[in-house]
């Protein structure tokens, strides 16, 4: 059969996700269909999620011998024959007496049972790991997990999401999510469904005790969880601006240097202790050297270490979210240094400083931050600073999904940047001036 019946009876199956397909294997430079009978079935990608092409041959070895295009198989015979498209789907083989039903069946049970894709898979022998899931890329293949905490902000989400998938240093994608709404947590579901590098975790408490607490729970949530060497914090408001941004804070990663990010927004009102806190707006972390040492995001235990020090549980700036990774660190020998300072050693251990925030929505070289966006969403603020930030943030997420086209397609791509480089420029001064002139 040629190449071009294999594209027409695939498409006419309706058992091809093309949207599916192209976010997960960028196949947009041809037709997902042809990128798959072409190389993506020899190369084990699945064409959505209801047929998984490697574990349709691992149980049909006929097909395998036969070197027919495993969907192309299905399609012709699989599905006649009651043989099942995926792990998950043995009571998919009611439906295979009828092609039509089966390919609108198929999603419908997809649907119906999100579980499905969940670990561990249900009914099937220890001995084939069910505890590893039915993704094709384990978490753990990955060298970095990006974590995010999110409530209520899925076109942000989204957007951010999308800039770590075109990252020279591709992660995984972990999103904690604190307390959304019923219809955004079915908008995160189907994110979910649409990917296979994403996973969503959901805390669902009565009460928090401190205002900062959703954050620093679901942090170490996203620690306790986390399978890779490295996790990268950041915030749903957060749009890098560097394609190669994570790559370069992963190299100067490691046992003697386990955090590289920001210093802490200046906290002036408080104490000194703000300026030796790393912040999570865009950090790092060696996560063995973070169970090592059982480094803890614990809002609890911030507000006790720094009890007496204008510790306010009204006051939401202050202990912040990252205070009590820091204390944990100081705790454990490490100091602070920034670019350009001695490299550290074994006996003189640190966290990397690349440069300083500020208390405003805020751009550098590096990265734009619009500061608090889902502080103030749920929260609100007076109408002037509402209509601000929603100008701002619009102009910040215009200029990402630009960034993340020009990155797709190949432009703007940038060499990995030097062993040392300068801290990002602030670049909120020249802004501020371009708009009183």
């Amino acid at each position: 059969m040629s190449t071009e019946r294999y594209v027409r009876l695939i498409a006419e199956s309706g058992l091809f996700d093309e949207a599916w397909y192209t976010k997960r294997h960028r196949a947009a430079s041809t037709s997902p269909i042809l990128h798959y009978v072409r190389f993506g079935a020899a190369a084990g990608f699945n064409p959505s999620p209801c047929f998984d092409t490697n574990w349709y041959l691992s149980k049909n070895p006929d097909v395998a011998a036969s070197k027919i295009n495993p969907l192309v198989h299905y399609i012709r015979h699989g599905a006649a024959e009651g043989r099942s498209p995926h792990p998950q789907f043995d009571t998919v083989k009611d439906l295979n007496n009828n092609l039509e039903v089966a390919a609108t069946g198929l999603k419908r049970v997809l649907y119906d049972n999100a579980d499905a894709f969940m670990s561990p898979i249900r009914g099937v022998d220890w001995r084939e790991r069910p505890w590893e899931g039915v993704i094709n890329k384990k978490p753990w293949e990955y060298r970095v997990t990006a974590a995010m905490v999110h409530i209520d902000t899925p076109d942000l989400l989204a957007v951010v999401l999308d800039i770590l998938r075109a990252q020279t240093e591709r992660p995984f994608l972990h999103v904690v999510d604190s307390g959304s709404l019923e219809k955004n947590r079915i908008i995160l579901e189907q994110m979910e469904y649409e990917s296979d590098d994403l996973e969503v975790t959901y805390l669902r408490p009565r009460a928090w005790k401190f205002s900062s607490e959703p954050v620093s729970a679901s942090m170490d949530c996203a620690f306790a969880l986390c399978k890779t060497e490295f996790l990268y914090a950041t915030h749903t408001d957060v749009f890098l601006k560097r394609r190669d941004h994570l790559e370069f804070l992963v190299s100067k990663c490691n046992e003697q240097t386990p955090a590289v990010g920001y210093q802490m927004s200046p906290r002036v009102w408080t104490c000194d202790l703000w300026k030796r806190i790393l912040s999570h707006t865009s950090s790092v972390y060696h996560m063995p050297s973070m169970r090592k040492y059982g480094i803890s995001w614990s809002m609890q235990a911030a507000h006790e270490a720094v009890s007496g020090i204008a510790a306010d549980p009204l006051k939401a700036s202050w202990p912040d979210t990252e205070v009590n990774v820091s204390l944990c660190m100081h705790r454990a020998g490490y100091s602070e240094r920034r670019l350009g300072d001695p490299e550290p050693t074994a006996e003189n251990p640190s966290m990397l400083m690349i440069g300083t925030e500020t208390n405003v929505p805020y751009e550098d070289t590096w990265l734009e931050h619009v500061r608090s966006t889902t502080l103030h969403k749920l929260y609100g603020g007076d109408g002037h600073d509402q209509k601000d930030r929603v100008i701002l943030l619009a102009e910040a997420m215009q200029r990402a999904k630009k960034r993340i086209l020009e990155w797709r397609h190949g432009q703007n791509d940038i060499s990995p940047p030097p062993r040392e480089i300068q801290e990002p420029r602030n670049l909120e001064p020249e802004r501020r001036a371009q708009s009183v002139q």
